[in-house]
């Protein structure tokens, strides 16, 4: 026998009838080749923005081992395998094995077992932070303090010189902190400043036609100014309805949005007035009559 690998000449002679004759064999001795056994191991996905749910692993052996195999995964190579199980084939996926709540660099694992021999691999799952994003919203209301009002609308009726007060509410909607808020509000004609400007029911400081800060929102924080207006007076409307509509713009560096507030200021005629007649041939004479103007 031949106890190593190499290569051996094994030789013959024969005898016979006082002749003789050799020959030569080549024999070649490999060394045993040992069972192998390899896994790699592939995440899908392997990267997206938080949270990264429902990953699935794939494992793929190869090697010279045969017969079953057991395959053990787990997500984050923290010791507890989240799925074992066994099987003949040579590639198993476990789908939607594996989420990723935050942010961060994990490793998931795979190791499997065949014919008496282990085999393991790794891979690498980015998780990555969502991208935040700053979104305002705005709410702009009036209401008629001459007449009494105490609910804010979006439409309301008036009459020339009535005192008007508006309402704007800005509110931070995104996922991220809105920084150095600006109102704006610039009255429309016939809109006379009265001032009491106050921000969440504090006196303020401030030309809101040029723009205000407020400061920063967090997510979900609202702050609410409120200002006073005078309607202007009759001489300067005609008969009939006449609509201000006011506008606010709130904005910042990231984003912006208005809204709308309007007053219909009705106009009427008096009833009862006066009118000059001239009668041509009693041209001094005058005629009064009533005159009544319904727009």
């Amino acid at each position: 026998g031949y106890s190593s690998a190499g290569t051996y000449t094994a030789k013959v002679r024969v005898y016979r009838e006082g002749l003789s004759a050799t020959d030569t064999d080549t024999i070649y001795v490999e060394e045993e080749q040992e069972e192998t056994l390899y896994v790699d191991l592939d995440a899908d996905p392997e990267r997206g923005t938080e949270p990264l749910n429902n990953v699935d692993l794939t494992a793929d052996v190869s090697g010279t081992a045969s017969g079953k195999i057991t395959y053990k995964f787990n997500c984050e190579n923290d010791g507890d395998w989240d799925y074992v199980g066994d099987s003949y084939s040579e590639i198993k996926t476990v789908a939607d094995l594996c989420d990723y709540k935050k942010d961060g660099t994990y490793t998931a694992k795979v190791k499997v077992y065949r014919d008496g021999l282990t085999a393991t691999d790794t891979d690498t799952i980015y998780v990555y932070k969502a991208e935040e994003e700053v979104s305002l919203n705005i709410d702009k209301k009036v209401r008629n303090q001459t007449k009494g009002q105490t609910s804010w609308y979006s439409t309301i009726s008036a009459s020339p010189s009535d005192e008007i007060a508006f309402r704007i509410k800005v509110t931070s909607t995104g996922d991220d902190t809105a920084e150095d808020v600006i109102i704006k509000d610039t009255l429309p004609e016939k809109f006379a400043w009265q001032g009491n400007l106050k921000v969440d029911g504090k006196d303020f400081d401030g030309d809101i036609s040029d723009g205000i800060e407020i400061g920063n929102l967090s997510p979900g924080r609202s702050k609410i100014i409120t200002f006073e207006t005078l309607i202007a007076s009759k001489e300067e409307f005609v008969y009939g309805t006449t609509d201000l509509i006011n506008a606010a713009l709130v904005y910042n560096v990231d984003t912006s949005v208005t809204d709308t507030a309007k007053v219909r200021v009705s106009k009427t005629a008096v009833a009862g007035a006066v009118t000059e007649v001239p009668t041509g041939i009693l041209s001094s004479a005058k005629v009064s009559f009533f005159l009544t103007i319904l727009i």
